[in-house]
């Protein structure tokens, strides 16, 4: 119902448990009265030269050998629970913190230990980094579905101190049936949680206590904002209004009015810079630098300093732009190396023209700048490209990274002079006319 009631972080739902969740288009289609799509093929999918296509996906061997592709096919995304925390780059407590001390209560061992039913996989995907769950009969809680995905256990789990597997499954199933978007539910919930903890926000207004770690006030919570329903009409608005209405705009975490993604920036900068200028804000699949700050794939890369990020964030936004418009999962060619001229050379079969990797970076380059185009005639610009003073001024945690904060400022003149884009962020004509959009 999230969608027809127009909360701003509905989700279109597909495959049962498969979201489309940022943004909140399921609010665009409720905006419309349209409840859903349904499509049946009868034909097939005609590619121009269906030999030569079939030879790149020979990938999936590749896949199946790399080591972190090994690790997600036992542990799925839950894997980087461990990942993330092992890096002080867990977010923790609505981003104060990059360390989670239970991180051990939700990962992906715990989940093969108590609710796992069968890994899976997408259809026609070699890496079955999927999980289908079920909540025991020793549970407190009851049902069945997929997941959580790592993004969901951080942002149900760590970022609101929720620490139990069970409750973090559960809320998971209650957003999958009410259509809402774990990350910016998670991300609300944890500012509404601030907010109580500074005294904004009193529980007479919310109509029940809710406090860190209180997974039974969040499941109340997700079905509120969902119904829209007493305190959930205002979270349905989303945190950056909940952060704004009680007059601490600042403990809203997010870019953009979206909520950020489970990798903390003030322990990966660049992760910090992709967030300011993703085109959808806070968002993640626009070009993570996890591969390369924390995993160091293809190379290690301090993940502390400025140096080289600007420069990085662009490659992965224009590589991630392309692997969208083909419409293939990022998971695959982020494993391993040459990817993009793989995916260069299946989509030169599929087309019937031959394009070489640096073409095929070109066409992400310009779909990138494309989204950006769309949002500088809605007015974006620089002022829009931020993020919260948590990260910028205060100093990270205790462990690795310690006192660190993301110098934003420095990587964006970096990246506008790289993009060819004018110190306020804005695309100038020369770029439009070097990229054929003018």
């Amino acid at each position: 119902p999230a969608g027809e009631n127009l909360v701003r972080f509905a989700a279109i739902m597909n495959d049962a448990d498969r979201a489309a969740a940022r943004s909140g288009i399921g609010a665009v289609m409720g905006s419309k009265n349209l409840k859903a799509v349904a499509i049946r093929g009868t034909k097939g999918v005609r590619v121009a030269d269906a030999e030569e296509f079939l030879r790149p996906l020979l990938i999936s061997k590749h896949v199946k050998k790399a080591d972190l592709g090994i690790a997600l096919e036992e542990f799925g995304t839950p894997l980087f629970v461990d990942i993330m925390n092992a890096n002080n780059a867990m977010p923790t407590k609505n981003f104060k913190e990059g360390f989670f001390d239970d991180g051990d209560l939700i990962n992906g061992a715990e989940m093969i230990d108590k609710t796992l039913v069968r890994s899976k996989a997408c259809f026609g995907c070699s890496l079955n980094c999927g999980r289908n769950t079920r909540l025991p009969a020793d549970s407190p809680y009851s049902g069945r579905g997929d997941g959580p995905e790592y993004e969901t256990i951080f942002a149900l789990g760590s970022n609101i101190l929720v620490n139990d597997i069970f409750a973090v499954t559960k809320m998971n199933y209650i957003c999958n049936e009410m259509g809402i978007d774990t990350m910016d539910a998670g991300s609300t919930i944890a500012a509404i949680m601030e907010l109580v903890e500074l005294g904004k926000l009193s529980e007479k207004e919310i109509g029940y206590p809710v406090e860190w770690g209180d997974a039974e006030a969040s499941m109340r919570l997700l079905e509120d904002i969902a119904m829209v329903r007493g305190f959930g009409k205002i979270a349905a608005l989303g945190g950056r209004h909940v952060a704004e209405k009680y007059g601490a705009p600042e403990v809203f975490m997010g870019s953009k009015g979206q909520g950020f993604a489970g990798y903390h920036p003030r322990a990966m900068v660049g992760q910090g810079l992709l967030y300011a200028t993703s085109p959808e804000g806070g968002n993640h699949t626009t070009g993570n630098t996890v591969q390369q700050e924390i995993n160091g794939i293809p190379e290690p890369m301090d993940p502390f300093t400025a140096e080289g990020k600007a420069e990085l964030v662009i490659r992965r936004q224009n590589e991630t732009a392309f692997v969208e418009c083909c419409g293939v999962c990022v998971f695959p060619y982020m494993l391993i190396e040459g990817s993009t001229q793989i995916l260069a050379e299946l989509y030169s079969a599929a087309v019937g023209k031959k394009y070489t990797e640096a073409e095929v970076r070109v066409l992400g380059e310009r779909a990138f700048n494309v989204e950006r185009l769309f949002n500088q005639k809605l007015g974006f610009n620089r002022k829009d490209d931020t993020l919260p003073k948590r990260l910028t001024q205060e100093p990270h945690n205790e462990g690795i990274g310690e006192g660190n904060v993301v110098p934003l400022d420095e990587m964006l003149d970096e990246y506008y002079r790289l993009r060819g884009w004018d110190k306020n962020g804005m695309i100038t004509e020369k770029k439009l006319r070097e990229l054929s959009l003018a």
